[in-house]
């Protein structure tokens, strides 16, 4: 495992590194080698990328289509809406799946089956960014959208403990450790966002039962990393 993590960190290194050569295999060895958001596509490239896209699954595809209607007038379905208007874009149902992505500061963020440390994060869950909450990543894909590469992030959120047991944890009562305890077993809520809604890294450390008298494996999550920078 000490080896693992060793080899990981040396390619995202080189991944940012100046040898164009072996960061580009370094990315592609870590499953990184993406467009931009800000890349526009000609229409012989798109036609390329969705030549070798994967299909989003039905639940994916509708997490998707929610977030997308949040930006304006619905876009119709890819299969169920047949007759759609003349001029509407239908949001397309494939595209390609990242193992992780690093953003333009140099961040990567992972999915939660290949590094489950850059896959914990803390997250606005409005447009507004008045609400955060904390997950992991558990899929990363780019999809090109109106001629622009967009990436977004499905993210599985961490479960909220009931109240009479999160009381029994000493973190609300100190908020400059900036941490809280949440259930570890999975919550089943999902959220799609996009880069821009990622506020930082989140630390996570599993916890036993009986922590803090609470009958449950349990998980402290730390978002200090943000430093205020979101």
């Amino acid at each position: 495992m000490a080896r693992r993590s060793l080899f990981e960190a040396h390619l995202e290194t080189e991944a940012r590194g100046s040898n164009s050569t072996l960061s580009a295999f370094s990315q592609l060895l870590q499953g990184s080698r993406s467009m931009s958001d800000s890349t526009k596509l000609t229409e012989l490239q798109e036609a390329k990328f969705f030549k070798t896209a994967k299909f989003l699954s039905e639940s994916q595809y509708i997490m998707l289509l929610d977030y997308i209607h949040l930006e304006g007038p619905p876009w119709p379905r890819s299969w169920k809406d047949p007759n759609p208007p003349i001029d509407a874009f239908i949001l397309p149902p494939s595209g390609a799946t990242l193992h992780s992505f690093t953003n333009n500061l140099g961040y990567t963020f992972s999915t939660f089956s290949s590094h489950k440390g850059n896959s914990a994060i803390q997250f606005y869950s409005n447009r507004t960014h008045t609400s955060k909450n904390t997950g992991f990543i558990q899929s990363i894909w780019q999809i090109p959208l109106h001629s622009q590469m967009r990436t977004f992030f499905f993210i599985e959120a961490h479960k909220a403990l009931p109240f009479n047991e999160a009381e029994k944890a000493p973190y609300r009562k100190y908020p400059h450790l900036m941490s809280t305890l949440v259930d570890a077993d999975k919550s089943g809520k999902w959220v799609v966002v996009e880069e821009k809604e990622i506020i930082a890294h989140a630390v996570v450390y599993p916890r036993p039962p009986g922590t803090y008298q609470i009958p449950r494996k349990t998980m402290v999550v730390c978002w200090s990393l943000n430093r205020g920078r979101r």
